[in-house]
């Protein structure tokens, strides 16, 4: 019987322990979301507004064309 009562007192600390772990990760994960996910707003919405910028336009300026072909990559990296 005492083994039994030993196993649930290290089986109850190690739920405690983990769960303090668990919560302590999802602070840190939503504080990390909040400044990285932010500032991937900016560079993707210029990369949408000027993909339908571009479609009035025939042909898109080079620049155009270049500088959305390194923001997009770039934000869909900086957001994984």
């Amino acid at each position: 019987m005492a083994d039994i009562l030993e196993m649930a007192v290290r089986g109850r600390n190690k739920a405690r322990f983990t769960g303090a772990a668990h919560r302590l990760a999802e602070e840190i994960a939503s504080r990390k979301s909040s400044w990285l996910g932010v500032p991937v707003v900016v560079p993707t919405s210029i990369v949408g507004t000027s993909i339908f910028a571009s479609l009035d336009e025939t042909p898109p300026s080079q620049v155009w064309q270049l500088a959305t072909g390194f923001v997009s990559p770039a934000a869909a990296v900086w957001i994984s």
